[in-house]
This record gives structure tokens, sequence and C-alpha cells, in this order.
């Protein structure tokens, strides 16, 4: 069983480690139901509707770990702009339809930090993990 698990960038800044294609990970993994977020308008619904959950290291108590072997990374960026009300303008979003993914071999701590917020921001990866058969997401 495989499936993508999102990867926020302040996650493996904060207190991550890095990873590359090939490598067996045990990762704390907030299941899809409970991680409240959605990338469909961004990087399309056929996409979006494989992500098993996102990599949650923080919060009281992190998920338990769930170890696979990771089959492809791509890193993921898109835009950030304002959004209508009832939404706070404080706070920019991802617009919809800017998202890009690109395939690399290996994530780095740093990436994307160097980007330029005013064309694309880098949000993180989208990592395909092929699941131990008795992993529980």
């Amino acid at each position: 069983m495989s499936g993508l698990v999102f990867v926020a960038d302040w996650q493996i800044q904060c207190c991550g480690e890095e990873f590359a294609v090939g490598d067996v990970v045990t990762w704390p993994i907030v299941p899809r139901d409970q991680d409240g977020g959605t990338w469909a308008s961004v990087i399309g619904v056929e996409v979006d509707a494989g992500i098993i959950g996102t990599y949650g290291s923080h919060g009281d108590e992190p998920p338990r770990g769930t170890t696979g072997v990771v089959r492809r990374v791509r890193t993921l960026s898109c835009r950030y702009g304002a959004v209508p009300p009832p939404a706070d303008l404080r706070e920019p979003q991802p617009v919809p339809g800017t998202g890009v993914l690109k395939d690399v071999v290996r994530i780095e701590k740093w990436y994307g930090t160097d980007f330029d917020p005013l064309v694309l921001r880098f949000c993180g990866w989208l990592v395909d993990l092929e699941l131990n058969p008795s992993a529980h997401v």
C-alpha cells in the first residue's frame, strides 16, 4: 500500500531530518481525516485525493510513527495572495490553480528559503510513501 504524505517546509526546518528516495523512514503522520487541510484547489483534485495525511511532529501528542519507504519526492510551490472576506486578509493564502510540482531525489532542510514569494512560495513536499503492510495511518 502506498500514499502521498504532505510534509510542510516548516516541519523539516524546525526539527525534521532530511531524507531521499529509497530511504526507510518512520514518521508521525496525521491522517487525512484529522489534518483538516486540502490542496485540491492548488494542485488539482486528482493529486490531492492521493494524500493520506500530513507529517506532524508537533502538537500535544504527535501521532504514533508510521514506517515506509520513500518512493518519490516532489516539491510543492504556489503563489500566495489575499483572499476575499470573511477570511483574515492579513494572512495570504494559496492561490487556486497556481501549484507547481517538481520531482527531486532528496529534500534539503532549507530548500525554498531563497524563493521570491511574489512569484512562487515553497510550501513543502509531496512524498510517495510505500507503507509497511502493518502501518496504521
